[in-house]
């Protein structure tokens, strides 16, 4: 939903005030951002969609720029969006289903309803949407980052960081759930520094930088000394 009802359409209005200011040489700078952030946003969407590589995403310069560039990603824009909406047509339905099947076990919508009332923890949902928050995006530098409902929105970074409210922490290409991402890294952390206590490795780490403290100064001091005989 996010996909197509708001990051397409600020990377297509993006891309209109480009065209706009193309030719004014008072909003080059402007431009050049704004280049910068199509390329990588639509890099990023080209990845996630598992799509061809967009070869004519080098064409975002000053002096490359052209309407058939502005064509190219007008006409990848509406792909993405066409399989963006697909899915989430597809995720409805799956929702019905789902809401049919549960609606069935129960027997009648009160019983649905009872049972939502029962496990859904509204103050604890949006908490973790971000509800409150009027403002669906924001951008910064290159990079559009998406406000609205973290608990759904996967990280992209390979190296475990993630938002707040991330429901998955991404390892080497990896998703590990958020809950045993966190358990790993608690029980690694707490092997560490049973090794670093049980071998006393702090303090033979602090001997060590002392002698080596003190080898300097020695050596300081032999030197001052020398310098005297020399005199």
């Amino acid at each position: 939903m996010y996909n197509k009802a708001y990051l397409i359409p600020k990377i297509q209005s993006t891309l209109d005030d480009v065209k706009a200011k193309i030719d004014n040489r008072r909003e080059f700078e402007t431009v050049q951002n704004d280049f910068s952030l199509i390329r990588n946003e639509t890099q990023k969407m080209a990845n996630h969609l598992q799509l061809s590589d967009p070869g004519f995403l080098h064409d975002f310069q000053l002096d490359r720029f052209t309407d058939y560039t502005y064509q190219n990603e007008k006409d990848f824009l509406d792909q993405a969006w066409k399989i963006y909406n697909g899915a989430y047509l597809d995720a409805l339905k799956q929702k019905d289903q789902v809401l049919s099947l549960l609606m069935n076990k129960k027997r009648s919508k009160e019983g649905l309803i009872a049972l939502k009332r029962k496990y859904y923890n509204e103050q604890l949902a949006s908490l973790v949407k971000n509800d409150r928050e009027m403002v669906e995006l924001y951008v910064t530098g290159n990079t559009v980052f998406k406000l609205k409902d973290p608990i759904y929105t996967l990280p992209e970074s390979n190296y475990g960081r993630a938002h707040f409210y991330a429901p998955f922490k991404k390892v080497a290409g990896t998703y590990i759930d958020t809950f045993w991402f966190n358990i790993i890294v608690i029980w690694l952390w707490t092997g560490v520094w049973f090794a670093i206590l049980y071998y006393d490795l702090l303090r033979k780490l602090m001997n060590y930088f002392d002698s080596i403290k003190l080898q300097r100064f020695n050596r300081r001091i032999l030197l001052i000394l020398k310098q005297y005989e020399i005199r």
